[in-house]
């Protein structure tokens, strides 16, 4: 035998060795980008529909009771694609402005969604709660549709509570 033979063997030992972990690790990496893939995919159908059936209407129904209302357009290739924005510019009946951001987000938890409603309205003097955060978690089942829609009602009338008091 060879007197190099034991440490050739060993050195090939664990050569192979980390290149059958790195194999493995290399499918478990793949496995995950697919799991999140599919995620990702059920997340944009389900905030698709969230958005159509739930956010957009109210947001619009809003939006048509106040004629000073603008509903900002993005730059293409911007990712505002789960986003609604409504701004309330300055007008002689309100001598403020008000900034309405609805954002549906992906969720750390697997099969949940989160959704943030943010608002403010300037000058802040104009309304004792000038500025508002919310956001909330749930299942992409469908499942919460009655809470989600509580979340994003009683949001809108908290802004709208604040917004009237602005009325000159």
């Amino acid at each position: 035998m060879e007197p190099t033979q034991d440490f050739r063997s060993l050195i090939d030992g664990l050569i192979a060795k980390s290149e059958a972990a790195a194999a493995t690790a290399e499918r478990e990496e793949q496995r995950r980008a697919e799991a999140f893939h599919a995620q990702l995919v059920a997340f944009d159908k389900e905030a698709d529909r969230v958005q159509a059936e739930f956010f957009k209407p109210r947001i619009d129904y809003l939006a048509a009771q106040f004629p000073n209302t603008i509903t900002p357009e993005y730059a293409e290739g911007e990712n505002y694609r789960h986003r609604i924005h409504l701004l309330f510019t300055h007008s002689n009946e309100f001598p403020c402005t008000g900034d309405v951001k609805v954002v549906i987000m992906h969720d750390p938890e697997p099969g949940h969604f989160s959704v943030s409603f943010d608002y403010v309205i300037l000058p802040t003097y104009v309304t004792d709660h000038y500025r508002d955060s919310r956001t909330e978690q749930f299942p992409m089942d469908g499942s919460a549709d009655a809470a989600l829609c509580r979340f994003i009602d009683d949001a809108i009338a908290n802004f709208l509570t604040h917004y009237l008091k602005a009325r000159a």
